[in-house]
């Protein structure tokens, strides 16, 4: 009898509020199918977005979008533009309604709030 392993889906963390990242990172231990190949604490440039995807062959980004929502605009763009196969999501510290419709627009697939639901 064979045991099926669970895939673990590859991702990035960008997230220069550290607060923010302990508490992300903390609910995301809990969850096997989930591994961080790379954790940036500050935003790259758009220019960078397109070496940090051939450096680390990811399938979802989590962006911060509390610390600057501006740059965190641009680099999730800049994904949505470069990679449009990687999902990505947006982090904030609360549902915060405008922050969501700009992340959606700007190309995010997902909207998180702290706190974070396991599942």
């Amino acid at each position: 009898m064979s045991r099926e392993t669970a895939t673990v889906l590859s991702a990035a963390l960008i997230c220069p509020n550290r607060g923010l990242s302990s508490t992300f990172q903390a609910v995301c231990a809990s969850v096997r199918e989930l591994g961080f190949a790379v954790e940036v604490n500050e935003y790259p440039v758009v220019r960078e977005v397109e070496r940090l995807l051939s450096e680390h062959r990811v399938e979802a980004v989590f962006i911060d979008v509390s610390a600057d929502r501006r740059a965190a605009l641009q680099v999730i763009s800049a994904f949505a533009r470069v990679a449009p196969e990687v999902a990505v999501a947006g982090l904030d510290e609360a549902n915060n309604p405008e922050a969501i419709l700009q992340c959606l627009r700007g190309g995010a697939t997902e909207f998180l709030a702290s706190p974070f639901p396991v599942e």
